[in-house]
């Protein structure tokens, strides 16, 4: 498929790196000074994955307001951003909280496509943010849920009470559904911060700020 890109849109201005996820494992596999990507096996007739995106923790952030009034240097601003005091030249102690906002609260966000219901995946993606939980089916069709390997609308908002996410999003709808709008009703009798979700749909999750620790 790749190879089918590239010869229709030629070559790409940036490296492409492929990961390939070890069967039957939670796995770390990308990792850079932002964010991790995690790989979690899921349930499904064929080899299939849901990944894990958290941000990493952000250091503090340095108020403007206070870099011109007390003259913070560059090995000054580092140090505050990592938590340290700042003593003055004349030797007057600044507290940190006085110089600092604290640092915006990590995000997270889970992608569970195909997959039969499996109660362990809410501890695998436990106070995500935002959760996209395919919900193929609705519940009166759980047989047949079962028999794909595929999860209800009622299983997908299982998970996300379980693991008490931020939000559902439920998607992958079975197209014997003229409309889905019954499953997201479904699911949100069970979690009511669900949605439901089509391709090309955006989502965000907004930056709020952390609390001091």
């Amino acid at each position: 498929m790749m190879e089918q890109h590239l010869a229709f849109f030629g070559k790409l201005p940036f490296e492409i790196r492929f990961h390939s996820p070890v069967p039957g494992r939670e796995q770390s596999f990308f990792e850079d000074e932002k964010i991790t990507v995690s790989a979690i096996p899921l349930k499904h007739r064929t080899k299939t994955f849901g990944y894990l995106f958290r941000e990493k923790k952000r250091l503090l952030n340095v108020r403007k307001e206070m870099i011109q009034k007390y003259g913070l240097g560059i090995a000054d601003l580092v140090k505050v951003k990592h938590g340290e005091d700042f003593i003055t030249p004349e030797g007057k102690l600044i507290l940190n909280g006085i110089l600092t906002h604290p640092p915006y609260r990590q995000r997270s966000y889970a992608y569970i496509s195909d997959t039969v219901f499996d109660p362990e995946l809410a501890d695998r993606v436990t106070g995500v943010d935002l959760l996209f939980h395919e919900a193929t089916f609705s519940g009166k069709d759980e047989k047949l849920a079962l028999e794909t390997m595929h999860s209800t609308a009622t299983q997908a908002a299982t998970i996300g009470k379980m693991s008490g996410a931020g939000k559902l999003l439920i998607g992958h709808f079975s197209s014997r559904y003229r409309d889905h709008s019954h499953l997201v009703e479904e699911a949100r009798a069970l979690f009511d911060k669900t949605e439901g979700v089509m391709d090309g749909d955006v989502y965000s999750v907004p930056l709020e700020r952390g609390s001091p620790e």
